[in-house]
């Protein structure tokens, strides 16, 4: 008769059932007693539970190996988290960059501030990715790149479209992305379009010195 009534707490049922009677009498693998085993699995009181506690010792040591595992796998995905947080924050990156055409400076020292070029970039990283990257070309026109469907690529890289304005037209310039490189270093590359920023030679890379808010 035991071996009848132990089956289904013996067998491929028997987490359930002894789950379930831990959730009946309100206990756990450190506060269960004999007289709650008798009474929830039908025993006799001249039976013996020693299969029965065998069964739950070994429940509550694979119930454990699962917790420890899945503890080591949750541990490990924050961290990775927190590793990803450190290279890639929430919050806005900016470039801020005053040059001066030291050449046409010289030349014209009464209008030196006018060969000054202003490269400004914004990167924002919150919910969405935005951002737009500002200055002169090599002919002095102004020249604006507005980020749009920004998205996180890696820890360390966000990729996004550019709308670019240069002398009045506005056109989309394919797909862009910034890598921060390290704590005060960001590079914004394109996709194979060279644009002309502060330079007379057109780059499809910029790396910039950049400060964090």
């Amino acid at each position: 008769m035991l071996l009848l009534i132990l089956c289904p707490l013996m067998c491929c049922a028997q987490n359930p059932s002894i789950q379930n009677f831990f959730e009946e009498y309100n206990c756990n693998c450190e506060s269960y007693d004999n007289e709650s085993l008798y009474e929830f699995f039908g025993f006799d009181v001249e039976d013996d539970v020693t299969p029965a506690i065998k069964a739950i010792d070994s429940f509550c040591k694979n119930d454990h190996k699962k917790t420890t595992t899945q503890g080591y796998q949750t541990k490990r995905s924050e961290n990775q988290y927190d590793q990803l947080k450190t290279k890639l924050k929430r919050g806005q990156y900016k470039v801020y960059i005053e040059e001066i055409d030291k050449g046409l400076a010289a030349q014209y020292p009464d209008q030196a501030n006018t060969f000054s070029h202003v490269t400004k970039l914004e990167l924002n990283i919150s919910d969405q990715i935005s951002g737009f990257v500002s200055g002169n070309s090599f002919a002095y026109h102004s020249v604006y790149g507005e980020f749009i469907d920004g998205r996180i690529k890696n820890e360390s890289t966000v990729e996004f479209s550019m709308f670019w304005t240069e002398e009045g037209s506005t056109y989309n310039a394919g797909a862009c992305s910034i890598e921060i490189l390290d704590d005060s270093t960001l590079k914004l590359k394109s996709d194979g379009r060279y644009f002309y920023i502060a330079s007379g030679t057109g780059k499809n890379e910029y790396l910039y010195k950049y400060s964090f808010d």
